[in-house]
């Protein structure tokens, strides 16, 4: 489940929701003007908050954009991992990795950050499977629906059909690596849909801030607890 980190009562609540995990963005849901505030707020929450147990990733922004900053502001304060945005290569990986590695050594973490690559484009669609095995942090690929039919010029469905090989081939490469692979979306998927063929694990929800575009949230909970089982099978 996302949480939106410009939202304190969002932050606070999140156990509350049942997820199997949350996300506290720090990409989308946040505007430019708040990106700062939002990262205090975020790494408060992970020092603070007690969700359940349940395992705590940041969205944070593209390396080019601020997330940089993110990872030096999060990581010390003990997440499970971090969601990369916009991931098009192992470079991208490598660079994000060095960043954890500083991160940890400079605040004595003895437990690595995972990272979950976001595919929300063409490019890093078709080079998925690279990326799932660019480093042991890669705990699983998820795939961003709405920026990659809007990257491909789509008009987005309600049964999806339009992400129906976008998902195959997120679903092929993370089996490939051992990994697992979840959606992205604000749409639920229709009866028809495609997603019990393939080896899709689950779906992220969104708990949207109030006067938001959705403000009820859109949700279906992950299937299955899979960050940590997902990075053990990798060794």
């Amino acid at each position: 489940m996302f949480l939106p980190g410009n939202n304190p009562g969002n932050l606070q609540s999140g156990a509350v929701f049942g997820a199997d995990g949350i996300i506290l963005d720090l990409e989308d849901s946040v505007s430019p003007a708040e990106k700062d505030a939002a990262r205090l707020l975020v790494a408060s929450a992970l020092k603070s908050v007690d969700y359940a147990g349940v395992e705590r990733a940041v969205r944070i922004n593209t390396l080019a954009t601020g997330g940089e900053a993110d990872i030096a502001a999060v990581v010390p304060c003990r997440p499970d991992a971090v969601m990369l945005p916009k991931t098009e290569s192992i470079d991208d990986i490598r660079a994000c990795e060095a960043l954890l590695e500083e991160a940890e050594a400079a605040c004595g973490a003895a437990k690595k950050t995972l990272i979950m690559p976001l595919i929300e484009t063409p490019m890093g669609l078709a080079r998925c499977l690279e990326i799932a095995l660019a480093s042991k942090r890669v705990t699983l690929l998820s795939l961003g629906g709405e920026d990659y039919t809007a990257s491909l010029g789509t008009q987005r469905t309600r049964e999806g059909r339009e992400l129906i090989f976008a998902r195959g081939m997120l679903a092929n490469a993370a089996a490939a690596a051992g990994i697992d692979s979840i959606q992205r979306s604000r749409r639920a998927l229709s009866r028809h849909s495609e997603r019990p063929y393939l080896r899709l694990q689950g779906k992220v929800c969104h708990q949207s801030a109030p006067n938001q575009r959705d403000p009820q949230g859109i949700c279906a909970d992950r299937e299955r607890n899979r960050l940590g089982q997902a990075h053990s099978c990798r060794h």
